[in-house]
C-alpha cells in the first residue's frame, strides 16, 4: 500500500489526539483531491505520522566504572529490577509481557557518555503502545527516588537466540566461504556446525536446511567407568538449540507477514509436535544413558556448503571457455563438494544436552535468587578423530579491526581453563569471541545481570520465565586505512554477535574461556546490540550433575600438553 509519511520533530503529551486529527484531514484531502483523477482513483494512500526520534539511529554503550553513580546503581540493581518488573506486573498492558529488563547507556549522541543511563524494558508485540504512559510515569518516579539520573524506556522487543536459519535457495550474504579456502578436515573454534540433515517446511512441503550455529570448542571430560576406573573422552560443546533441529519433533513452518500472512521465501521455527521426543528433551534435557538417538553433526554446515559451492559452481559451469583462474576455483568447489559426497563433514554424535528448563528462575524470584539462570548447552563425542582440531585462534584478524591496547597478547590464542569468574569480573573488561557468523569480535563486559524472558520456549510453560544473564556489548573497530572505506559510520559500536554465532565461547585476552554464548537483543534502531553469554563454571556444573560418572571437565590442552601427545 503507498503511503505518506509525515516525519515531526517533536512529540508532546498532546501529540496523540493532536496528531490523530492531522493525519485525518491529510487523508480526506488526499481522496478528495489527487486520487480524484483517472490515474489515481484506485489507489488507496495510507497516511502516518512519525517522530523523528523512531527514525534516528541510537547508539547503545554499557555503564562503564567512569559513572559517578556507577557503584551506586550496582548496589541497587537487583533492587530496581524487582520494582520495575513489580510495576509492570500490576498494568494489565504490561502484566505478563516483560521480555528483558536491562541497564545501558541509550540515546542519539555518537558521544557516549552524553547519552543517557537508561533502564531499558522491552515488551512483547501484544502490549498495548496506548497505555505505557501511566506505566512509565510510574516507572520513572520509581527511578527517581535513586536520584542517579536514570530514565526509563518501553518499547516492543524481545531476547532472541542467535542460530541461523535459511530456507532453498539460500539468501543472504555473509554465508560464503572463501573461493581458495579449503575445507579443514580438522574442526577448531568458531567453525560453522549444524545437523546433517534437510526438513521439510509446513505449508508447502519445501526442501530447508536445519538451524546453523558455531562450535565452542574441544573439552576434555574424566569419566568413572563401570569398572570403577577413570577414563578420559573428548567432546565437543556448542548450543542445545543449535543441534535441537535433529531431534524427532521439530518443525519449519512459513514465516509470517504482517502483509499477506505468510512468505515463500523465509522459514520460521514452530512449537514441537504434542508428545513427541523434541518437547520432552525441551522439558527435561537429554543423557548418553537414555539410548535416544538424534541426526548427526556436521561440519561444514549444509547451509554454508550449499551456498559457497553449488551455486557458484553453476555459474561457473555455464562459462563456455573459464579462464585457468576460474578453472582453479572449479577445482576447489569439486573438491569441496567431494567432501561431502565422501560423508567428510560428519562430524559426530550428540551425547548430553541440557534442553530449555533448566535453572530458570520464576517471576516470584526475581530480585532475591540471582544465581539461577537459563542453560543452554549440547556436547557431542566425534565420530572421526581425525577431525578433532587443536583449540588454537588465530587472533591476528583482531589486530587488522581493533586497537592493538585491546586486542589478544599473542598472534595465537590457545584457549584454556578459567581463572576468574565472570561473577568477580568488573564491568569494561574486555571479552573475545570467533563465531561462525561475525568471526573474531571484541565486547565489553557489564557485570548487572539483564532479566531476560524468551519467546521461543513458551511452549513448554504457560507462565512466563525469566532467567538473570550476563550482558556484552561490542567495541568500536579501529578505522584503519585499509579498511576505512567499508565503514559507513566511523567510531561506532558493532555487534559482538549475530545469528549464527550461538554456541561460541568467549574468552579472556589470556584465552581463558570464560562463557557460552547463546543469545542477544537487538534494542529499536541500534546496530549493536548486546549478547547474552552463560558463566562457564555454571554449564560444567550442570553438565556433571546431569552425568554423575563425570568427575572433571576441562578445556581440551595443546596436544603436547596430553599425555603421550595422544587423544
Amino acid at each position: 500500500m503507498p503511503t505518506i509519511l509525515l516525519e515531526v520533530n517533536e512529540w508532546t503529551q498532546a501529540s496523540a489526539w493532536k496528531w490523530e486529527a492531522v493525519v485525518g484531514k491529510v487523508k480526506l484531502y488526499i481522496d478528495e483531491t489527487v486520487c480524484d483523477t483517472p490515474e489515481l482513483k484506485n489507489v488507496n494512500f495510507s497516511v502516518e505520522m512519525v517522530s523523528s526520534d523512531l527514525l534516528k539511529p541510537k547508539y547503545l554503550s554499557p555503564l562503564g566504572t567512569d559513572s559517578p553513580f556507577y557503584d551506586r546503581i550496582k548496589d541497587k540493581w537487583t533492587d530496581i529490577k524487582g520494582k520495575i518488573f513489580k510495576i509492570g506486573e500490576s498494568q494489565v498492558a504490561t502484566k505478563g509481557k516483560i521480555t528483558a529488563i536491562s541497564i545501558f547507556r541509550l540515546g542519539f549522541e555518537t558521544e557516549e557518555e552524553f547519552n543517557p543511563i537508561t533502564v531499558y524494558v522491552s515488551v512483547s508485540y501484544d502490549s498495548p503502545e496506548e497505555d505505557w504512559p501511566p506505566i512509565t510515569k510510574l516507572m520513572q518516579d520509581t527511578l527517581d527516588e535513586l536520584k542517579c539520573g536514570l530514565k526509563i524506556h518501553i518499547e516492543h522487543n524481545e531476547p532472541e537466540y542467535y542460530p541461523l536459519f535459511r530456507s532453498i535457495p539460500v539468501e543472504g550474504k555473509g554465508l560464503e566461504y572463501q573461493w581458495r579456502q579449503r575445507y579443514n578436515p580438522k574442526v577448531t573454534p568458531g567453525a560453522d556446525i549444524g545437523c546433517a540433515l534437510y526438513l521439510r517446511r509446513q505449508g508447502d512441503n519445501k526442501e530447508t536446511h536445519p538451524v546453523v550455529g558455531t562450535f565452542g570448542c574441544w573439552l576434555e571430560i574424566t569419566r568413572t567407568t563401570g569398572k570403577g576406573k577413570d577414563e578420559k573422552q573428548i567432546v565437543g560443546i556448542t548450543n542445545y538449540h543449535v543441534l535441537r533441529s535433529g531431534i524427532n519433533g521439530f518443525r519449519v513452518g512459513l514465516e509470517k507477514t504482517a502483509e499477506n500472512g505468510t512468505t515463500p521465501k523465509h522459514s520460521t521455527v514452530l512449537p514441537p509436535q504434542d508428545n513427541s521426543q523434541l518437547l520432552e528433551i525441551d522439558k527435561n534435557g537429554f543423557l548418553p544413558a537414555k539410548g535416544k538417538r538424534f541426526a548427526e553433526v556436521e561440519q561444514p554446515s549444509r547451509v554454508k556448503h550449499n551456498k559457497s559451492v553449488q551455486v557458484p559452481m553453476d555459474e561457473l559451469e555455464s562459462i563456455p571457455d573459464p579462464s585457468d583462474a576460474l578453472r582453479d576455483q572449479l577445482d576447489v568447489l569439486r573438491e569441496r563438494k567431494l567432501f561431502f559426497q565422501n560423508g567428510l563433514n560428519l562430524l559426530g554424535v550428540p551425547y548430553l544436552g541440557s534442553g530449555f528448563c533448566l535453572d530458570s528462575v520464576n517471576p516470584q524470584d526475581l530480585g532475591r535468587d540471582e544465581t539461577k539462570r537459563r542453560l543452554d548447552f549440547a556436547l557431542f563425542h566425534p565420530t572421526n578423530r581425525g577431525r578433532i582440531g587443536e583449540n588454537k585462534i588465530d587472533t591476528r584478524p583482531f589486530s587488522e579491526k581493533y586497537l592493538p591496547s585491546i586486542c589478544p597478547k599473542n598472534y595465537t590464542t590457545t584457549l584454556r581453563n578459567m581463572e576468574m569468574s565472570m561473577h568477580d569480573m568488573e564491568a569494561g573488561h574486555h571479552l573475545y569471541k570467533i563465531g561462525a557468523a561475525t568471526d573474531c569480535t571484541i565486547g565489553e563486559f557489564s557485570c548487572m545481570k539483564s532479566t531476560v524472558e524468551l519467546k521461543d520456549d513458551k511452549h513448554m510453560n504457560k507462565g512466563n520465565r525469566y532467567s538473570e544473564e550476563f550482558m556484552i556489548v561490542g567495541v568500536s573497530p579501529s578505522i584503519t586505512e585499509s579498511h576505512a572505506q567499508e565503514e559507513s559510520e566511523s567510531n561506532t559500536r558493532k555487534p559482538f554477535a549475530d545469528k549464527g554465532d550461538s554456541g561460541a565461547v568467549v574468552w579472556d585476552r589470556n584465552g581463558c574461556v570464560m562463557g557460552l554464548l547463546f543469545r542477544g537483543q537487538v534494542p529499536n534502531q541500534t546496530r549493536s546490540g548486546c549478547a547474552y553469554v552463560t558463566p562457564i563454571e555454571h554449564v560444567f556444573g550442570k553438565i556433571k550433575k546431569m552425568d554423575k560418572n563425570i568427575k572433571d571437565i576441562k578445556v581440551l590442552p595443546p596436544r603436547d600438553e596430553r599425555l603421550g601427545g595422544r587423544y
